[in-house]
């Protein structure tokens, strides 16, 4: 099981890799930027937060993936999370998406966060 604190950096890793592919960058970390974008070749990752990773990164592919998160996929991901965690995981994915999906239907233009802007 997860502690808090690691379930926040896993989901915070989701939540770069989710948004990169939109454009949308997140400026206050550009070396984890980096790194989340090359995750299979990163060095810097456990198992899990591969796992993690991939699942976001099949998670939010729509054009070339009609049939779903492959069935590995979901497997790999499943030995490193409970079922809690898994639905936690797919939530924070979905949400996330579905913030990207809006930007793109009301031309919303990604990326103007300023580091620092709700300090």
């Amino acid at each position: 099981m997860l502690t808090r604190h690691q379930q926040r950096e896993l989901a915070g890793l989701a939540t770069h890799r989710i948004v990169e592919p939109g454009g949308v960058g997140l400026p206050d970390d550009l070396q984890a930027c980096a790194a989340v974008a090359a995750w299979r070749e990163a060095t810097v990752f456990t198992e899990a937060e591969r796992a993690a990773l991939e699942l976001a990164e099949q998670g939010i592919r729509i054009a070339d993936a009609a049939g779903g998160v492959p069935d590995e996929v979901w497997a790999n991901a499943a030995k490193h999370f409970d079922e809690d965690q898994l639905a936690a995981l797919v939530a924070q994915i979905a949400l996330i998406n579905a913030w990207n999906r809006l930007n793109v239907i009301i031309q919303q233009p990604a990326g103007d966060y300023v580091p620092g802007q709700w300090s």
